[in-house]
């Protein structure tokens, strides 16, 4: 867990107690003895010559990274240091963490766009290039440091604003990594080939002995990335505990926040083998191979597309697959109050490698909970269970609930609200869904939609992109559906079999959905189209058809909404993301 050091000057003895518990867990407090040392960092006046100390600080961050004790705290003055950080220095349990710290009204700038592929050349790491890397070292935290500047047109670079990575020869674990307050932005993959790519913020866990655990990411902010094939901030292999917590993630040109599984990071090596009727004959990654038992809460997650705001040429022209949030084959994970627009996907939980693990169980994502999100304006649908293909892995018993989802799917396909692809045993409840009309025919990217193409989005709430056979035994529960034109603008594809989903309008999803409403779900303030940032989708008055007739019998939905007000005020739990007229838990 992550253990809060209270600054001291002097030697003294206090009563620790844990400051973040991304896994849910609990630890005693602990009684120690605590010197607090400080290092000092200054590019401006220091050397490395120095002993580090206020009046004669280091030149480099690099210096301290090599010199810093465990338990020390690095202050690094403002300034813009030119150098890749390599870090070779771990806190430990008894001591504490070893902290750097920028200047905290901002201004530490760790640069790289001095750097180019001859430089990249002679730099190593385990799985690509970090500006920032960690690699097999444990308890540290950065704080208030602005990543920037690396740039390469070559696909045989990879870089990353910063990579902590777990290798699998190094035989012990690797827990308590904490980036707080980072600002990373400009990391581009110029090229066009599509091997290549980049990434801001890369956790992976390539050990099948020792996961990465204790993870934490907050309040950091992660932009403007040409991405290539990889994605802006991204969790892959085996790490076990983990906290993205209050990030903004924005205009990337691929996927804002990844988890992932069953790519050979821990065990096997990688391959596409999904893509085709033999997939069950490759691969058989190992079963810890995926990220697991963690939390993405309170993250917003906006303008990440493969073709609008950034053009990505690594993918084919009109591509939309860019998600807000998308989880890769991972397992038990919370997804909750998060706001998500302006995506080509808004949330996904799919599993892009089908066949079987080294055990022979069925490689899929699992125990998801996606709850109390604010989902829209996204480009293919709002939230999408399962992987995007019959030849893929499977969405199981994940559970969406209590998601205020409007007016996603504004590309002419159909997608709608949610989507099911490969999706056995999930339950839809409690949700607010509202669907694209024909009066709304501004994109998400700002252009028009009209015509006869984009009457496939109209009044569509529920789609599917595979067959009958893969998906089934989901359910819906007392959902709010509400189109334009009324209960019996309604459409969706449950089943994707017109002979069981001929059936369209209120009357049809009553059928699926015993508790179903529909209705104007009366938010406090509802545009639509570009005018971003004054949505506001609170319930405004107890007269809303979603108050007090949710299902309160759930599990796993949370003790708090969206706004962190108490989940249930009322007679029961509200549908939507806001609970009305709640106060603070």
């Amino acid at each position: 867990m992550f253990t809060l050091f209270f600054l001291s000057l002097v030697p003294q003895t206090h009563t620790v107690q844990p400051a973040a518990v991304p896994s849910g867990g609990h630890r005693a407090p602990v009684t120690r003895p605590v010197t607090q040392v400080f290092h000092f960092v200054d590019g401006a006046v220091g050397h490395d010559a120095n002993p580090g100390t206020q009046a004669a600080p280091w030149r480099t961050i690099q210096k301290s990274a090599t010199s810093a004790l465990p338990g020390s705290i690095v202050l690094i003055a403002a300034g813009v240091y030119p150098e890749r950080v390599v870090v070779e220095v771990s806190g430990n349990a008894s001591d504490g963490p070893i902290v750097f710290r920028g200047a905290v009204g901002g201004g530490t700038i760790l640069d790289g766009s001095g750097f180019n592929d001859q430089d990249f050349q002679q730099w190593s790491g385990a799985f690509g290039l970090g500006l920032l890397d960690i690699t097999d070292h444990s308890y540290l935290r950065f704080e208030h440091l602005e990543i920037r500047g690396l740039q390469t047109s070559s696909p045989n670079s990879f870089l990353m604003g910063v990579q902590v990575a777990k290798t699998q020869g190094v035989g012990q674990g690797m827990t308590d990594i904490a980036l707080v307050g980072l600002d990373v932005h400009d990391i581009r993959y110029t090229g066009s080939q599509d091997w290549g790519g980049v990434q801001g913020i890369a956790f992976y866990g390539g050990s099948t002995t020792h996961a990465i655990t204790e993870v934490l990411i907050q309040d950091c902010e992660v932009h403007d990335l040409q991405l290539g094939q990889s994605e802006a901030m991204t969790l892959n292999g085996n790490i076990a505990g983990f906290a993205i917590l209050d990030n903004e993630v924005h205009d990337n040109d691929n996927i804002g926040i990844v988890c992932i599984g069953w790519e050979g990071t821990a065990g096997g090596s990688w391959s596409d083998d999904s893509s085709d009727q033999n997939a069950h004959l490759y691969g058989g990654h190992h079963p810890l191979d995926r990220a697991r038992d963690g939390v993405i809460r309170g993250n917003r997650v906006y303008r990440c597309s493969t073709d609008a705001p950034i053009r990505n040429p690594t993918y084919p022209l009109h591509d939309f697959s860019a998600g807000g949030i998308y989880i890769d084959g991972a397992k038990s994970v919370v997804i909750e109050g998060n706001t998500v627009h302006s995506n080509d996907v808004g949330i996904e939980v799919g599993c892009e490698h089908g066949g079987v693990d080294t055990q022979g169980a069925q490689r899929s994502t699992e125990d998801i909970v996606v709850r109390d999100n604010l989902v829209y304006y996204n480009g293919q649908y709002g939230i999408g269970v399962g992987g995007y293909n019959r030849f893929r892995g499977v969405a199981l018993d994940c559970r969406i609930l209590n998601n205020t989802v409007v007016k996603n799917g504004s590309l002419g396909w159909g997608g709608g609200q949610v989507l099911l692809a490969r999706a056995q045993g999930n339950l839809i409840a409690n949700n607010i869904l509202v669907a694209r009309g024909p009066s709304d025919t501004v994109d998400y990217d700002g252009h028009a939609n009209s015509g006869q193409d984009w009457a496939y989005d109209h009044g569509v709430v529920l789609g599917s992109s595979v067959g009958a056979a893969h998906n089934f035994q989901n359910s819906l529960q007392a959902n709010l559906y509400v189109a334009e034109g009324g209960p019996q603008a309604l459409r969706w594809k449950w089943q994707m079999d017109d002979a069981q989903d001929h059936l369209q309008g209120f009357q049809g999803l009553a059928a699926l959905d015993a508790a179903a409403l529909t209705g104007d779900p009366l938010f406090t303030l509802s545009t639509f189209g570009m005018s971003l940032g004054i949505e506001d989708y609170r319930l405004a008055t107890a007269q809303s058809p979603a108050v007090d007739t949710g299902d309160a019998g759930l599990l796993d939905l949370g003790t708090v909404d969206h706004a962190g007000l108490m989940r249930i005020a009322g007679i029961t739990v509200d549908r939507g993301a806001h609970e009305f007229g709640s106060t603070s838990p």
